[in-house]
């Protein structure tokens, strides 16, 4: 099912997980911009899903150490796609130390992270970066959800 374009309809929205603490939502169309009604769920032409990678910069951090995470979310479509809204949870072993986004808003409350991307055109991406520092009290090589 699509993302929503700009400028058309939305009702409703669907959530995709990427992992266990990570979700992306998508809006679902119900009018494309054109006027022409879409049942929810349906594709759209020229507006597929956004698609989404997810990369651990620090695999194996110590305690105490910080660990980096990226997601990059891409409009592979013809048409605008705005409104993407990407959900992280971390582990509460780590605390988060810092969120950026290179193309949207972002809103933190303790270790969930949501980020709301503007205006994707074609092949464009957002990319949302969380630093975490993992907690003293962690043993090395403990395994962290992320």
């Amino acid at each position: 099912m699509g993302a929503a374009a700009a400028g058309a309809t939305a009702l409703g929205t669907a959530t995709i997980p990427v992992s266990a603490q990570t979700t992306v939502t998508i809006p679902l169309i119900t009018v494309d911009p054109s006027g022409n009604p879409y049942l929810l769920g349906t594709p759209v032409p020229g507006v597929p899903d956004p698609q989404v990678n997810k990369e651990v910069l620090q695999p194996f951090p110590a305690p105490g150490g910080l660990v980096t995470w990226t997601l990059t979310v891409r409009n592979p479509g013809t048409e605008p796609l705005a409104g993407v809204i990407l959900t992280d949870t971390l582990d509460i072993k780590m605390q988060v130390e810092s969120v950026a986004i290179s193309n949207g808003t972002i809103e933190r409350e303790g270790n969930t992270v949501v980020a709301v991307t503007n205006v994707l055109n074609f092949n464009d991406a957002a990319t949302l970066t969380i630093i975490a520092r993992v907690n003293e009290g962690v043993i090395a090589g403990a395994i962290l959800q992320n």
